[in-house]
């Protein structure tokens, strides 16, 4: 029962361990879930607002050309160019909450804006999309990252258009400056946990807009390349650590192909092993205390049981000897002598008596005479052979040997050896005297089982052992039928 404790214990650990491991295994799944859901809202987001943006930039640049002002330097007309283009704009509000329109001309100065008349010169031929658009003015839409606005101090992405005349000469840039923290906010509003590692990035892996400090830097060529080789609008792969101990990347993305950009989001597997680790202990914690209770009921019915045990045993063996006693020769006996009546199987009785046991009480005292009777127990125990061979104090200085599927020859055998080996044990007293014994032994067999009642047979074996003792001591007796009596 021990056993099948320790092991309903195991395998309560057991099965932690795998629900810890499934509980991982659905917390990256989720993440992976969450990633690329996130990835493929905010390419959505940001798509159809850049298309706005796009379609105002088409409009003002429209309005430019066919007032002749692609190649102005009349600032006052091209500023009344703009607002009279924002007027028109009534598609949607998108504008008028991110945006900010700049004129700026072939040398990168901003000659107009459409928040309101420049108060100071204005310099941008060192942005990104300036030089872009300088360098191919084919390109008809161009997106830069993140820098603070030198009009207003201001967070700001930019989305750009080139300004050519009918020669096809690059003569400036047409750009709308985004709003960053507004235009973050209210994208991050309609995204689950976990948008707060997406960033957009131009297909080279430069960073145009983090949705949170948690994204910095651009992506990694070695990233930008699995991207470009998956050939897939939207995907979620992992990138493994470069040593055992390192953490999974996990990265999504989804594409806006119609600017080149992409939404991207990274995630390290130590975030999924830390929010397994905080379940884990709160799971384990009642592991421990299920094991604790398991344990503790465990323990108070092994100790029931062990008590029941203890006393059941107490019940049937000698205190003093610790031999089985005659209640417990009494439940045995019947079953012994049942199985040899129905096997046909002869059964012998060894009757054994200390020699002048009271004698030696008087002479040397009880204590001495407990000593003796354990010594004697203990001697002719170990005589015992086969499993089935039953010992036990019968009472007072008196033993039984019961000998199942033993004729009397082969008793006899026995109660010489009984003999012999109680008559040269020495037996040390408490006061270093060292003192020698001898017993008596009837033996009775039952050659067939044909005796009903064991009490008979026992009888026959006392009657036997009395004749041992009137015959001289230190010898063992047959009981013959008809109460004649043999000594040896």
């Amino acid at each position: 029962m021990k056993y099948g404790f320790c092991a309903a214990i195991l395998s309560i650990f057991a099965l932690g361990v795998v629900q810890i491991y499934s509980n991982w295994h659905e917390n990256f799944k989720d993440i992976r879930l969450e990633m690329s859901h996130n990835a493929q809202i905010a390419r959505l987001l940001v798509d159809d607002a850049l298309i706005d943006g796009s379609k105002f930039l088409d409009i003002t640049k429209d309005d430019l050309v066919s007032e002749g002002l692609i190649s102005s330097k009349n600032n006052l007309a091209i500023d009344n160019s703009l607002r009279k283009s924002i007027a028109k704009f009534k598609v949607s509000s998108w504008f008028h909450t991110y945006g900010n329109m700049l004129f700026v001309n072939s040398s990168g100065d901003v000659m107009a804006q459409s928040d309101g008349p420049l108060t100071r010169k204005i310099n941008v031929s060192d942005r990104f999309y300036f030089n872009s658009l300088k360098e191919d003015s084919g390109q008809s839409l161009i997106v830069g990252p993140e820098v603070t606005a030198r009009s207003n101090g201001k967070k700001v992405f930019h989305l750009a258009t080139p300004l050519v005349d009918e020669h096809r000469d690059f003569q400036g840039v047409l750009v709308i400056q985004v709003k960053a923290e507004k235009f973050k906010e209210d994208l991050s509003e309609v995204l689950v946990d976990g948008y707060e590692n997406l960033g957009l990035y131009l297909s080279g892996g430069q960073l145009v807009m983090a949705l949170s400090d948690h994204v910095q830097g651009p992506i990694s060529e070695g990233i930008v390349q699995k991207i470009n080789s998956d050939q897939k609008a939207n995907d979620v792969f992992n990138i493994q650590p470069d040593n055992f101990l390192g953490y999974t990347t996990i990265i999504a993305y989804s594409e806006i192909p119609n600017l080149g950009l992409y939404i991207i989001g990274s995630s390290s597997s130590k975030f999924i092993w830390l929010r397994t680790l905080f379940w884990s202990m709160k799971f384990l914690l009642l592991i421990g205390l299920s094991c604790l209770l398991v344990g503790y009921f465990a323990y108070r019915l092994l100790d029931s049981i062990n008590k029941a045990e203890s006393e059941n045993h107490s019940a049937i063996h000698d205190p003093l000897t610790h031999l089985p006693n005659r209640r417990y020769f009494d439940e045995l006996f019947p079953k012994i002598q049942g199985d040899c009546r129905r096997t046909h199987s002869p059964l012998s009785i060894l009757f054994i008596d200390i020699d002048k046991f009271k004698n030696f009480n008087d002479l040397y005292g009880h204590e001495c005479g407990d000593k003796v009777l354990k010594v004697i127990a203990k001697t002719i125990l170990s005589l015992r052979k086969r499993p089935l061979d039953f010992f036990c104090r019968w009472g007072g200085e008196e033993f039984l040997f019961i000998l199942p599927d033993t004729n009397q020859e082969g008793a006899i055998h026995y109660a010489q050896e009984v003999l012999e080996a109680v008559r040269s044990q020495d037996i040390e007293l408490n006061d270093g005297i060292v003192v020698h014994v001898s017993v008596s032994v009837g033996v009775a067999t039952d050659i067939d089982g044909t005796h009903n009642i064991s009490d008979d047979l026992i009888k026959q074996a006392d009657s036997a052992m009395y004749l041992a003792k009137q015959s001289g001591r230190d010898r063992c007796a047959t009981y013959q039928e008809g109460m004649s009596r043999k000594a040896s």
